[in-house]
């Protein structure tokens, strides 16, 4: 009874602790290969905690990191920097992941999502950008990294697979030590309580 109960109140203290994120949220970008054109996508983005919808002043921190034929790789702390929704739906946080909508919307523009570099002494002439676009009336979404290079786009991918699905996951959340901590205790109460469960049966025998 008493592994049951530490159990129990181990998933209980982890719930809890999943719930609400007054704390900062770090997520890292998800690398979808079959659509980055040889590339590779790393990189992390931070919230101030928010669960639900997104704004620009949500977003405390982001490093972005593209490796391949095209690399490029910018930081909030450049100067220069900017991160862009074109509507209050754009990104819905969750505790575990940040989901773009690359559904079309009913009306107005369509959806985005911009990371962006811009050379404040070269603008326009020196950039970088990760950008996310959803469907609109008869254009597909957009999935794309571009540069000022020549070619000048990384990638740029019309109707990305995404594993599938018009919710794209653009980044998973990074576990917080005290969660990580959490789930152990409560593996290991699971485990000693089946333990106790196979002695006490053998007792019984």
């Amino acid at each position: 009874m008493l592994f049951q109960r530490l159990f129990l109140a181990a998933v209980c203290v982890a719930s809890v602790a999943g719930l609400g994120h007054a704390a900062p949220i770090t997520y890292n970008f998800v690398d979808y290969a079959a659509d980055q054109a040889g590339h590779t996508l790393s990189g992390t983005i931070t919230t101030d905690g928010t669960i639900g919808f997104l704004s620009s002043v949500n977003i405390a921190s982001y490093s972005v990191s593209i490796a391949g034929p095209h690399p490029q790789s910018w930081t909030s702390g450049d100067v220069g920097v900017d991160v862009a929704f074109s509507s209050a739906d754009s990104i819905q946080a969750f505790a575990d992941r940040l989901e773009f909508d690359a559904s079309a919307p009913g009306g107005g523009s369509p959806r985005g999502f911009t990371i962006s570099f811009n050379d404040p002494i070269s603008p326009g002439t020196l950039f970088r950008t990760l950008r996310y676009r959803s469907a609109f009336l008869a254009v597909a979404p957009i999935y794309e990294a571009t540069n000022s290079v020549s070619p000048p786009s990384s990638w740029s991918t019309v109707s990305p697979t995404m594993n599938g699905t018009t919710d794209w996951v653009i980044a998973t959340a990074v576990p917080e030590p005290s969660t990580l901590a959490l789930l152990g205790l409560g593996a290991a109460a699971l485990l000693g309580y089946r333990s106790h469960r196979k002695r006490s049966s053998r007792r019984g025998c």
